[in-house]
Order: structure tokens, then C-alpha cells, then sequence
């Protein structure tokens, strides 16, 4: 009887867990997220982020957008082309974020960086093609890693622990992260990814927004 218990409520246990997979598997499934719900922290404002906007006109410019308006919106003035990417960036915001044919015009023209939080304050950001006058500001900062005891993206981990690397590895990892960290959606405050930003790629500290 003992035995026969044991066994009924093992399956118990394993039938509810099975249950409970099942709802959140088919409520993750049937959720419909748009773009500004599923990427909430690096959506743009539109009615203000100002100097961020100027960023993103200046990257359309410099590149070809997937959208026709927006491309061509770039070829004009800054105000018709500020105008066509937030009526664009407006669009995609709303739209089912499993149309993934707006995932590369959202990630480059609507949403802010890492680095465009810190955009405007005359900081030094370190990344691929850094000159050689600048290995102490990195050197410190590996330092600074290999001393720490929070969470550590996992590139960083790896200067972190690695016993094999050269100190011109390390540098080489940190930049090539610092690169694609600076362009990354912001993902908050919070985020281990920005917080490693700040911490390893900037030169001072700031204050967040």
C-alpha cells in the first residue's frame, strides 16, 4: 500500500508538471506580441528622444533601409525623413512581432543602443580599431573583470577564467564585445549586458537614464 502511495503520488507530481508545461508552452505560443511589447526598453519615443532620432536619420542615410518610404524619405531634407522613419518606426511598433520581415529595419532605425544612452556625453567608448594609446583604458578594465564578482556576460566570463589567453587576446575579445555591445538593443537599466557596458567599455561610469 506503502509502495502503490509512493508510486501515485510520483505520478501526480509528474502529470501536474506535465500540465502545467503544456498551458505555459501554449499560452507563450498564442501570445501576440508586437514589437513595442516584446522589445519594451529600447522602443524610441516618439514624441521625444530628439538626439537619438538624429542618429537613427544619419544611419538611413548611410544605409538602405527595407522599407521603400523610408528609403526613399532618406534621399530628401531632415524633416520629411524624420517624419517617414517614425510614421515607419510607428507602423512596426504595433505590428505582430512574429513578421520578422521588420525585425532589421526595427533593430537598426527604432530602437536605442547601449551606446545611444551615453550618446552626447563626450565619453570615451572602447571598440574594434581602438588606437594603441588606449590599451591602458583597456587594460584596466580587463583588470576590472577578472576582479568581478557579479554577473558577467559570457565573452567577459571567458577573460574572466581563462588561463590561457594573451594579454593581446584579451584585448581583442573585450573590443570585438565592446563593439557589438555599443550597438545592442537596450534592454534597461538593469541588464547585465548594459551594466557590462558601462562597467567595461565606457571610461567613466555615468548615470544612467
Amino acid at each position: 500500500m506503502v509502495q502503490l502511495s509512493s508510486f501515485l503520488s510520483a505520478f501526480i507530481g509528474i502529470t501536474a508538471a506535465g500540465v502545467s508545461f503544456y498551458f505555459l508552452s501554449k499560452y507563450e505560443f498564442e501570445t501576440n506580441w508586437t514589437y513595442e511589447q516584446k522589445y519594451s526598453s529600447s522602443v524610441l519615443d516618439l514624441n521625444g528622444d530628439s538626439n537619438i532620432w538624429k542618429l537613427k536619420i544619419e544611419e538611413a542615410r548611410a544605409s538602405t533601409p527595407d522599407d521603400s518610404e523610408l528609403r526613399s524619405a532618406a534621399k530628401v531634407g531632415t524633416q520629411e525623413t524624420l517624419a517617414a522613419l517614425k510614421k515607419v518606426c510607428g507602423k512596426i511598433y504595433k505590428t505582430d512581432a512574429r513578421h520578422r520581415q521588420y525585425l532589421n529595419d526595427f533593430k537598426r532605425y527604432c530602437t536605442k543602443h547601449n551606446e545611444d544612452v551615453v550618446y552626447g556625453r563626450n565619453l570615451t567608448v572602447i571598440r574594434e580599431g581602438a588606437p594603441e594609446e588606449r590599451n591602458n583604458l583597456i587594460d584596466s578594465k580587463i583588470e576590472a573583470i577578472k576582479k568581478q564578482r557579479r554577473s558577467l556576460d559570457e565573452d567577459l566570463t571567458f577573460i574572466k577564467y581563462s588561463q590561457d589567453n594573451t594579454e593581446d587576446d584579451n584585448r581583442s575579445i573585450l573590443k570585438s564585445w565592446c563593439t557589438r555591445a555599443a550597438s545592442s538593443p537596450y534592454e534597461g537599466s538593469s541588464s547585465t549586458k548594459f551594466l557590462n557596458f558601462l562597467d567595461y567599455c565606457v571610461k567613466e561610469r555615468v548615470i544612467t537614464i
